[in-house]
């Protein structure tokens, strides 16, 4: 007789993003940073052989390549303080993958197609941008020549890159929240990337990426602003000059460095000088660069002496040639200092789902006097995860050094991920902060084991040898990891136990000798296996001695297939998965016996389990294959298929006498 019952849960996710861009590079050019400008506000040039866009008009004429979904981009009308290049306004483009480990790409284009700008010597490319922080792998502006061809200059957060045959890539390496400005001569840079230019080249479009290729999941929001292409005697001679950024705070007794940055506007090659003053009593101030030929950046160095009382202080700084000046003010803004010492340990923590880790806090007066009252707090703790602090707050005295424990517990649906978390210490009495970071790392669910014996019956007497293999989701061996071993008899008796280690291919094994009067049976083999930042997994399997009055039930194997029987290990959503188990029994027949199929989501959730009810007779083995149809909008990751076989419905009292599970991946 055959029962089948299946029970299913759909789930649903967002919409894919595919990647389009696979670069990677050596660091060329330089970085430039820059905060507001005092110039007339640009516009959109559209004399031909030349492209000047300073978004001053909003985004006309930028388009969407029409294969990216998943994008969002909006155009922010900026007013002081907020970020601003040049002019009034710049472009504030946001972008967010919709689901962890898919890569994702945001692109806008403008058409340069009717401007005939023709790929000559002396095409300066002028850029800026400013990202506030840094989550996604790149960003970037492009080039496209008529050609075919392509060229990138990209801020890279993560990753390498390297030219191809039809793409150059120009990288810079960048502090975040300062404007950054970059300017190249086009013509060298294709000519250095292909070799010389063979006929006539004109540039087609300018484009603006973001791209999340290392799938982090995360939003990413980048400013842009004047984007110029011209040849050199297209532009009027000049330089301008920023400081970045244009106010900063200090406590007495510190340091703190301004970026002057010099940058030329069209064929300038003037020389000109930075000079300071006005400076406060109690401050000194110097310049890295004093003089030379933009574009330069020169750091100013202010140092604040430990005497001088809170307030707003300001220093002039003029950089001029011949005939012009440039005129900025650097603000600087003495407040009170915290009073404390403030340590966290370690600067990573790795914790599986379901369990929790903890760091060390410590903090001691950085005077020899006083006292200060201090409450500790984190965050940047990703959902299903929650914190305490013992104890929370603590009152600090003569450089004594206290410590607290922030604990941090991780449920199994937390997402895993590198995570990094703030830890602030608040001095409650100056309402000043503290904060430092250290990364928690979530691993991945369990990994799968696989145990079995050499052969399924022995005699009273006889070596057993046992081995298998561990391997983590992605289907690559776990190398190091501790392999519990426990033997039990029919009866329930531990006949052997002993523990091992994993070698680089993820595998192990074992043997001991049966005792001569070895009880005749079923023995059960249980396996666990540890690796710090991971859940435990077990496997079992069971062999028999002598003639066994009990079942003696092993899974052979468990393996995946299509609709078709080709042997899988990734599918697509809305595609069916053909679970397929072989059984054996070595021992007494399993009347009325229970084989199980599950199939559970990346979050462990269960998506179908289906159960079959049979007879498997002592020494017959069985093959199932069971299907599950995968939603259309199941989301991506690694999935489980879990096999077991009971001696009845567990409801009713049964218990388990073998399992088995592997992985496979819905992308």
């Amino acid at each position: 007789m055959l029962k089948a019952t299946i029970i299913t849960a759909i789930l649903l996710t967002s919409i894919l993003i595919q990647p389009n861009l696979s670069m990677a590079a050596e660091p060329h050019g330089q970085n430039v940073s820059t905060p507001k400008k005092v110039e007339t506000p640009k516009t959109k040039e559209t004399y031909r052989g030349a492209f000047s866009e300073g978004f001053e008009e909003g985004i006309k004429g930028w388009v969407s390549e029409p294969s990216w979904f998943g994008r969002t981009l909006r155009f922010e009308t900026v007013s002081k303080p907020s970020p601003v290049y040049d002019g009034k306004y710049s472009l504030l483009v946001t972008g967010k993958s919709s689901k962890p480990r898919q890569a994702s790409q945001i692109r806008w284009v403008c058409d340069l197609s009717d401007r005939s700008i023709r790929v000559e010597p002396n095409l300066r490319f002028t850029f800026a941008w400013r990202f506030p922080e840094k989550t996604f792998s790149h960003i970037g502006v492009f080039l496209t020549f008529s050609d075919g061809k392509v060229g990138y200059y990209i801020s890279s957060f993560y990753g390498t890159y390297s030219n191809t045959t039809r793409a150059y890539i120009y990288t810079y390496s960048e502090p975040e929240n300062i404007w950054l400005m970059h300017q190249r001569d086009i013509y060298n840079d294709y000519g250095g990337a292909f070799g010389s230019i063979g006929g006539e080249v004109n540039l087609v479009s300018v484009g603006l990426i973001l791209s999340d290729t290392y799938a982090t999941g995360t939003q990413q929001t980048v400013y842009y602003d004047t984007i110029e292409i011209a040849p050199e005697t297209g532009i009027s001679p000049s330089f301008a000059a920023y400081l970045d950024p244009a106010s900063q705070k200090v406590n007495p007794g510190g340091v703190v460095i301004f970026t002057i940055l010099v940058k030329p506007i069209g064929a300038y090659r003037g020389v000109v000088t930075a000079n300071l003053s006005n400076i406060p009593s109690g401050f000194t101030a110097s310049l890295s660069q004093d003089s030379g030929t933009p574009p330069f950046i020169s750091g100013l160095r202010v140092a604040v002496g430990s005497s001088v009382n809170p307030g707003t202080y300001r220093l002039l700084v003029a950089v001029s040639d011949r005939e012009n000046v440039r005129l900025m003010n650097a603000t600087l803004n003495v407040d009170m200092k915290v009073r404390f010492n403030f340590e966290v340990k370690p600067n990573t923590q790795i914790v599986g789902l379901g369990s929790s880790t903890s760091f060390k806090l410590s903090l001691s007066l950085a005077e020899p006097y006083g006292a200060a009252h201090v409450r500790l707090s984190a965050s940047g703790l990703p959902r299903n995860t929650s914190y305490t602090v013992n104890p929370e707050s603590l009152t600090l005295t003569n450089r004594t050094l206290l410590n607290s424990t922030l604990t941090i517990g991780v449920t199994v649906f937390a997402p895993p991920g590198n995570y990094p978390v703030q830890f602030t210490a608040t001095d409650v009495d100056q309402g000043l902060n503290s904060t430092l970071k250290a990364v928690l790392v979530i691993s991945g669910a369990s990994f799968t084991v696989d145990v079995a014996a050499d052969r399924p019956t022995y005699k009273q007497g006889d070596k057993v040898a046992l081995s298998g293999t561990v391997k983590y989701l992605e289907d690559l061996p776990v190398h190091g990891g501790t392999v519990s071993i426990q033997v039990l008899s029919p009866s329930g008796t531990t006949v052997h136990v002993t523990s091992t280690i994993t070698d680089i291919s993820g595998g192990y094994s074992d043997n001991f000798t049966l005792p001569k009067q070895a009880e005749v049976g079923t023995y059960n083999v249980y396996v666990t296996v540890s690796l710090p930042g991971y859940q435990e997994s077990q496997g079992q399997t069971t062999f028999t001695v002598g003639d066994s009055q009990t079942p003696s039930i092993t899974i052979l194997s468990l393996y995946l297939t299509d609709i078709a029987g080709h042997n899988r290990s990734s599918f697509t959503a809305g595609e069916t998965v053909i679970v397929r188990v072989v059984v054996h029994n070595g021992g007494a027949d399993l009347k009325d016996g229970m084989i199980w199929v599950e199939v559970d989501s990346p979050d462990g959730v269960p998506i179908s389990v289906t159960f079959i009810e049979l007879t498997i007779t002592r020494g017959s083995r069985v093959t199932l294959g069971v299907s599950t149809v995968l939603a259309a909008g199941s989301v991506t990751g690694y999935y489980f298929a879990n096999s077991y076989v009971s001696d009845r419905m567990i409801s009713q009292g049964g218990k388990f006498l073998a399992n088995a599970k592997t992985v496979f991946q819905v992308y």
